[in-house]
Formats: C-alpha cells, sequence, structure tokens
C-alpha cells in the first residue's frame, strides 16, 4: 500500500532525475502524462499548450491515416490493432465504430484521456521520427517507425538507456512504467561551453582548452616579431599573467626577474649582471617554468648564447677567461650615451610586469532563438557549473543562452534587454517551474544566483511585458513591433 501510494504521489508532481547520462523527468499524472512526456523530450519543457498541441497533433495523425490512400487495408488493421491493445478494459473499436477517425476525434482529442502506443506511432508519423518507448517491468525498448514498422531491443536497464541514442537513430525516447504513467527520457552528454576573449575577438567562441591554446599561439607569434620591440613586451607579459595562475609561483618570478632588472638599473656596466647562467638553481626552479618569464627577458635585450666567455680566479691568485658551453642569458653593455635611456626602459618594463593583467575569457552565450515545434532543442546538458537558459516569448519564440550557475539573475535580464529591439520596454520574467522559495511569482531579487533560483535544474522563464509597456505596443505599426535579435 505504501508502496502504491508513493509511486501514485510521484505521477502527481514534476520530477528530474539525472543519472547514467540521461534525464529522466517524471511529468504530472493528470491523464496527459504521454503527451507532456513528449514536449519534454522534443522542446525541454511542458507547459500546457505544448502537450495539448501534441495531443491535437496524434490525433489529427490518426485521422488522415485513415482517410490516406496510399494505407492499405493491413496498415489499418495493423493500426486497429495497436490501438485495440491499448484500450483501457470494458472499450471496444466497436464503441467508435470501428472507425481510426472517429477512435482519434471521440477519445485521442479530448484532453485527460490517457492514450497510449497507438499515440507514439501516431507522433511517429507526425514528427517522421523514432519514438523508442521503454518498458520498466522487462527492460524491453519497442521502436516505432514512422512507417508503421517496429523493432525491439532486449535487456536494456536503466543504466543502459543512454545506449539507445546508439540503437535507434535520431529517437524521441518515452518511459512507461507498466502501468498508467509515461515519463521523458533524455541523453545528456556534456557539451562544452565556449568563451571569447578581446585579443582574438568576439567571432571566435572556442572551448576554454582550445582558446588558451589559441591565445598562446597569438602571442607567441607577437613575440617572434623582433622588429616590434613594444608588441613583443607586451605579449610576454600578458603570456606571464595569462598562463601562470598560481600566486606563490608568479610572486617567486616576479621577484627573481625583478632582482635581474634592478641589479642592471642600478650597475648597468657590471659583467655579472648583464648575463644570467640558465643552468642556475633559482634560474631553473623560479623562472624558466613560467611562460613568457624568459620572453620577457628577451624583450628587455637579453640574447641566448652559449660559449660565453667568463673570467675566473685561479689559486695563485690570477685570472684567466675560462669558456663556458653552458647556455647563458647575455644583455650588451650599453653605450655610455644611451645608459640612461635603458636604465629608463628597464625600469618602465618592470613596472609593466608587475602590474600587468591576464586575458579576462568571457563565456560566450550561444544565443538562439527559435520556435518549440522546430524541434531544434539541444538534449545534451551543458558542462558542469553552467546552464543553459531559455526565455520564452510570446507568439511560442525561445530564445536561449549559456549562464554559469552562480551568475546572478540580472545577467538574463541583461541577456534578454540587450537582444530586445524595443529598449524602452519593462518587463517581467516568470520561472516556467516555479522555484521552491519563491513561488510562482516574478524573479524580483537581482542580485540572487540562478543556482539560488533553482534555474540550473528547469532554466525555463516566461517573458511578459509590463501593462504599460503593452500598451504602448499596441500602438506601434506592424513593422515597428518588438522583436528578439541576434546579434
Amino acid at each position: 500500500m505504501i508502496l502504491f501510494l508513493l509511486a501514485f504521489l510521484t505521477h502527481l508532481c514534476f520530477i528530474t532525475i539525472h543519472a547514467n547520462n540521461v534525464k529522466i523527468t517524471n511529468v504530472l499524472g493528470d491523464g496527459n502524462c504521454l503527451f507532456r512526456s513528449f514536449a519534454v523530450s522534443l522542446y525541454d519543457h511542458d507547459d500546457n499548450n505544448a502537450h495539448k498541441l501534441l495531443r491535437q497533433a496524434a490525433a489529427e495523425t490518426l485521422i488522415q491515416f485513415e482517410r490516406d490512400p496510399a494505407y492499405d487495408q493491413k496498415d489499418n488493421k495493423q493500426m486497429k490493432d495497436i490501438i485495440t491493445a491499448n484500450l483501457a478494459p470494458g472499450q471496444e473499436m466497436d464503441m467508435y465504430g470501428d472507425s481510426i477517425e472517429q477512435y482519434a476525434i471521440h477519445y485521442v482529442a479530448k484532453d485527460g484521456n490517457f492514450v497510449g502506443i497507438a499515440e507514439c506511432q501516431a507522433l511517429a508519423m507526425h514528427f517522421n521520427r523514432n519514438v523508442a518507448l521503454i518498458s520498466r517491468i522487462n527492460n524491453w525498448v519497442i521502436v516505432y517507425h514512422p512507417d508503421l514498422k517496429q523493432t525491439v531491443h532486449k535487456n536494456i536497464p536503466r543504466e543502459k538507456y543512454a545506449e539507445i541514442w546508439k540503437l535507434v537513430e535520431n529517437p524521441i525516447v518515452i518511459l512507461h512504467d507498466g502501468f498508467i504513467h509515461f515519463n521523458s527520457v533524455q541523453l545528456q552528454l556534456d557539451e562544452e561551453v565556449r568563451f571569447t576573449c578581446e585579443l582574438l575577438g568576439a567571432e571566435l567562441a572556442l572551448p576554454k582548452k582550445e582558446l588558451y591554446d589559441a591565445i598562446e599561439k597569438v602571442l607567441y607569434e607577437r613575440i617572434k616579431q623582433n622588429d616590434d620591440v613594444q608588441q613583443s613586451l607586451s605579449a610576454s607579459i600578458t603570456l606571464f599573467h595569462t598562463f601562470c595562475l598560481n600566486y606563490e609561483k608568479r610572486k617567486a618570478a616576479l621577484e627573481t626577474i625583478g632582482k635581474y632588472v634592478r641589479n642592471l638599473i642600478e650597475q648597468p656596466n657590471e659583467d655579472k649582471f648583464l648575463r644570467i647562467r640558465m643552468g642556475n638553481k633559482v634560474f631553473e626552479e623560479k623562472v624558466r617554468p613560467v611562460k613568457g618569464a624568459i620572453e620577457f627577458l628577451g624583450a628587455i635585450g637579453f640574447r641566448m648564447q652559449k660559449s660565453v666567455p667568463t673570467v675566473v680566479q685561479q689559486p695563485d691568485g690570477t685570472s684567466a677567461t675560462v669558456i663556458s658551453n653552458e647556455p647563458y642569458l647575455v644583455m650588451t653593455p650599453p653605450n655610455e650615451a644611451y645608459v640612461k635611456a635603458l636604465c629608463k626602459q628597464l625600469g618602465e618594463a618592470l613596472v609593466q610586469l608587475e602590474t600587468g593583467e591576464p586575458i579576462q575569457l568571457k563565456l560566450f552565450r550561444d544565443a538562439k532563438l527559435f520556435k518549440p515545434d522546430q524541434n531544434v532543442h539541444q538534449q545534451q546538458s551543458v558542462t558542469k557549473g553552467y546552464c543553459r537558459i531559455r526565455v520564452k516569448f510570446p507568439g511560442g519564440y525561445v530564445a536561449q543562452g549559456i549562464f554559469r550557475e552562480t551568475e546572478k539573475f540580472s545577467s538574463v535580464r541583461a541577456f534578454v534587454a540587450e537582444h530586445i529591439s524595443f529598449k524602452h520596454g519593462m518587463f517581467n520574467l516568470i520561472p516556467a517551474v516555479p522555484p521552491q522559495k519563491t513561488g510562482r511569482k516574478q524573479l524580483r531579487e537581482e542580485n540572487n544566483t540562478l543556482k539560488e533560483y533553482g534555474l540550473d535544474q528547469s532554466g525555463v522563464v516566461n517573458f511578459s511585458w509590463d501593462s504599460e509597456t503593452q500598451e504602448i505596443i499596441k500602438q506601434l505599426p506592424d513593422d515597428q513591433q518588438p522583436v528578439f535579435l541576434l546579434h
């Protein structure tokens, strides 16, 4: 009795479970659960209009099926058999005059009437896609093809649901509990979010690692252009701060390089300060590992050399010149006339290094606009820590963008405002799935994060103009009506 009550209660609510690369959404159990499940699988949301439109589509497909001369008696019998197998106890096709059309009109089209496999077949035909119906009781997957064919895949337990997308081409996947309820099943493969940066331009959006690789390549190319010293210097500093994110390592490298440069500024003609032995332990541990550090030294005038003559003291007190085969970074002794200019340049370069900033990556919103019936939704989830927010506009259009879960809700409002052609209107955003804490209210707390609002899970908000703006819009001619712009 307890188990039955628990099962009954879960059918009265909207529950989403993520496991083994799939998302199972337990939709409202009100007789419309099959169409609600299709709505979630197709459009990633379930509202009144979506499931009602899908119910109507199934009914119309069945009506057209019986009228279409392309389907022969064998096809009609097959469809009737499918319908009969799913009729409730006490129902027969005779109740509908043995007519698929009458069954569709008087039963399928009516809101709240429980339907099943015949409607799965009808929607497979309507969308020209395979519908994979999972039976939770025996772990079978029955695939309804648009051409009325059926295939069966056995032994597909819950932990293997993701394999359905390998076995069946482009499926709409529905889970049947074996009794009277259907759930949505969606594939959840992480989709890498993309980023942009000022260096490469807003047009180039790449996953984080690929973007960092591209940044590094461009900076090294600029460093190699020795004819532009300032460009090489700037690129090396940017490289240093962008790719050395460990504070302690960056601090140690800055202190060591700072010592090299200050010694030169104080004693620019001192031979020992004009060369840096690259095999030195301090250099090996604190400078060499940091990208941009050697390049910075190169930009201020040091050049790598081998076979560097070094003066050493002999035991007898005399001096001797020894040729070292170790690599050194060597700076040419400055001409007396340019000592002051060199010291000034070195000081300025050091300040630039110490105050440099890393390249900031900007999350690529990947803005999209579509109608739900275009079926262009993405079934993948985005990388952990990010979420896909969808904004449903009047007229059925849906705008979509990528956000961090920790971003404030104000960023969603800014995203919407940025892409609306009517810049002076005020609008409201209401969660399609009411957050537990707020209920179905306007999301007014701009500083709340998307995660705090529960939008990292549902990710759908409804857009509406406020009453004053609606009155203004009504007065506008058709060619000035506000639209959502992609730019």
